[in-house]
């Protein structure tokens, strides 16, 4: 279960909990490779066998089995990252609680209070109270209960910060400890996002060429970007292209939505959005999606700035290239500390129109810059 957190989380620390019927898996991973753990009773069918169906007497066999892993205190301080379908169903219910609009569990973030008080809230509550909530499943309403204690104890215990939803585990563990060396190194992202575009876009090689082509709006004395925010750049460039054969009405919403439930893994939800604002800015320039609801409040100031960066950037690449691979490479941007210049061949002038100009200065208005246009050899 831990190797299947690694496949869908790659690069974290932390300890990961899989919570099964009869068993609490604990296991410590840090660098993509898992450490020694322990195997606990702490299923909550085992539990509810244990305790005769009294949480109080659960909580007893709970703090007495979690007490003795003294290995634990040399992970405390980090993320939880939760397996099973216990604590997923636990994640929905905070999900609804905060009329979260993304319904997608996988590196769903709870904040540790904010976990431990729904688990709290979820204890009190008997079978029939939460056979009411929609987002419970019918045969996890017994063992929710006793799974949400086991949760907030092991907060407690191992003093983590947030927990993470995994919807990788012992499946995708078994399947990634399969795969060669080669395979298993591969970015999840990078690699879904070429699935994808594998099957919608027109040219799914064109985002090679437009992560190149967009790199000087990025750079240290522009945007500045980090790794990490270099990479989502690469995996929107990727999509740049997915609502093509939608009609031109519906390809921004189509295209945000396509990216915000897609089965990606190895990226987290604010990550998600800046993907899928992304697309929609690609297709609408800048204007505000509706859909969803204000998805604003999900992402930095400083990510929806690049995002409409981006999304005007990979506008202006597809009217100036007509979506034909091999051309972009021919221009380049040149980005002043007042001025963003878009060079074209001279044998290429006729491609610049009043779109492109338009589309041009959208991007440097964006940028806080005036744009140019310089035709070269």
């Amino acid at each position: 279960a831990a190797l299947g957190v690694v496949a869908g989380i790659p690069g974290f620390a932390g300890v990961v909990g899989d919570l099964g019927g009869g068993s609490l898996e604990l296991v410590p991973v840090s660098d993509g490779k898992a450490g020694p753990g322990a195997t606990l009773p702490l299923g909550p069918l085992r539990l509810i066998d244990l305790a005769h169906g009294s949480l109080a007497e659960a909580e007893a066999v709970v703090d007495r089995a979690l007490g003795e892993q003294a290995w634990a205190k040399e992970h405390q301080g980090k993320r939880l990252y939760a397996v099973g379908g216990v604590w997923r169903n636990l994640a929905r219910i905070h999900m609804a609680q905060r009329n979260y609009p993304i319904h997608v569990l996988h590196q769903y973030v709870i904040p540790a209070r904010e976990a431990s008080e729904i688990s709290r809230v979820i204890e009190k509550l008997g079978p029939k109270s939460l056979a009411q909530i929609p987002d419970v499943s019918e045969r996890r309403v017994e063992a929710l209960p006793f799974g949400a204690l086991v949760l907030d104890k092991l907060i407690s215990v191992l003093k983590a910060k947030e927990v993470v939803i995994s919807a990788y585990g012992l499946r995708e563990g078994i399947l990634f400890d399969r795969l060669d060396k080669k395979e298993q190194a591969k970015d999840p992202l990078i690699a879904g996002c070429h699935d994808l575009a594998g099957r919608l876009a027109r040219f799914p090689q064109h985002g090679d060429e437009f992560f190149k082509w967009t790199a000087p709006l990025f750079a240290d004395e522009v945007l500045a970007e980090t790794p990490q925010e270099a990479r989502l750049r690469h995996a929107a460039c990727i999509l740049a292209d997915i609502g093509w054969y939608v009609h031109p009405d519906y390809r921004a919403h189509y295209a945000m939505t396509q990216i915000l439930l897609a089965p990606f893994s190895g990226v987290d939800h604010p990550g998600r959005l800046f993907l899928a604002r992304v697309g929609y800015h690609r297709h609408e320039g800048r204007g505000e999606p509706e859909l969803l609801g204000n998805l604003s409040g999900f992402i930095t100031e400083r990510e929806h700035e690049r995002a409409l960066v981006l999304g005007l950037a990979l506008r202006l690449a597809f009217t100036l290239s007509g979506a034909t691979m091999g051309m972009l490479p021919r221009t380049r941007f040149e980005v002043t500390k007042n001025g963003v210049t878009l060079v074209v061949p001279k044998k290429y002038e006729a491609l610049i129109g009043e779109i492109v100009a338009k589309r041009l200065s959208a991007l440097a208005r964006a940028l806080g810059r005036k744009s140019d246009i310089r035709i070269g050899k």
